[in-house]
């Protein structure tokens, strides 16, 4: 999980402030590409060999080609390295929210890593074993890898390319005489094709939930509700073998790896729910049953983006 450990009273505390300040109309919006409200990266590391990844939601495939690690002087052989799990799904985050809220493609990352990380709920302690240090190796991963969305149509292909960034210089140096880590500063530069993806189709989200729940399941399926929940006209069953092929290639295509993944899918849904008590999903032995209902962020967040705010 991203965050640092809490106590369940801390947490009920965490989101309950949360939830006031949305009330006061002081809702913390952020903005993800349209893609990861459809599929997801992977939860865990690839097993070994894995070339490319993928994932698949109706008619919109994304295939992940990771960064690789050379193991020799010469390059004769390499590691491929993935993003995955939750440290990936929160700078993405990020990085796309900064890119709507600035209408830029240069990201700076702050004065201090502490500073930077405390911004995405990540701990900055540990070491290179660490939060910080295991951060680190998941934004090389992510900033490295290439993605590819098909989307195929009777009659119709269309397909996008691209990488996250283009350029980025990050500063992970020692610390100084008052313990912070200078960033120096630290920038991230989009590249043109990921920024106009994020321009054209941003989804928006709730930032303070997306830190608090931390975990990437309960990440990707409080995204996927409020952005279904933004077009759902009436009831909507989502079988459990479609939900796997969008959220659960990691598991075993089998019937133990069915019923791992529907106990997953149920854990992560509690917290979910905790903090977005408005979606309506009921849990049946067919799939999730979704009622139309409200989004997390209202649609005054979508006006927003197509008035430039």
């Amino acid at each position: 999980m991203a965050r640092s450990k809490t106590t369940d009273l801390e947490r009920a505390r965490e989101a309950a402030a949360i939830w006031e300040a949305n009330q006061q109309g002081h809702q913390d919006i952020g903005y993800l590409p349209r893609v990861m409200a459809q599929v997801s990266l992977p939860y865990n590391r690839p097993k070994p060999g894995t070339l490319v990844w993928s994932r698949r939601n109706g008619d919109t495939e994304l295939l992940l080609t990771p960064r690789i690690v050379t193991d020799g002087p010469n390059g004769k052989a390499g590691t491929p390295m993935f993003p995955f799990g939750s440290y990936p799904r929160l700078l993405v985050a990020w990085l796309a929210t900064q890119a709507v809220r600035t209408n830029g493609a240069v990201i700076p990352l702050g004065d201090t890593a502490k500073g930077f990380l405390s911004e995405l709920g990540i701990g900055n302690t540990g070491g290179s074993s660490g939060p910080a240090g295991r951060f680190r190796e998941q934004a090389l991963n992510l900033l490295e890898s290439s993605f590819t969305i098909n989307v195929t149509r009777a009659g119709h292909d269309e397909g996008h390319r691209f990488l996250v960034a283009s350029h980025w210089d990050l500063y992970w140096g020692k610390p100084g005489p008052d313990g912070q880590i200078a960033m120096m500063p630290s920038t991230i530069v989009l590249s043109d094709e990921f920024y106009r993806y994020v321009r054209a189709s941003p989804v928006p989200v709730d930032w303070a939930i997306m830190r608090w729940l931390g975990a990437a399941m309960a990440m990707d399926l409080y995204v996927w509700l409020t952005y279904r929940f933004s077009y759902l006209q009436e009831p909507s069953l989502v079988p459990w073998l479609a939900l796997r092929a969008q959220l659960g290639s990691d598991y075993a295509d089998d019937v133990k790896g069915m019923a791992n993944f529907r106990k997953a899918v149920v854990a992560a849904m509690a917290s979910v729910r905790a903090i977005y008590p408005e979606a309506s999903v009921r849990v049946t032995k067919d799939g999730l049953l979704l009622t139309p209902s409200r989004t997390s962020v209202p649609l005054r967040g979508l006006r927003a983006i197509t008035a430039g705010a």
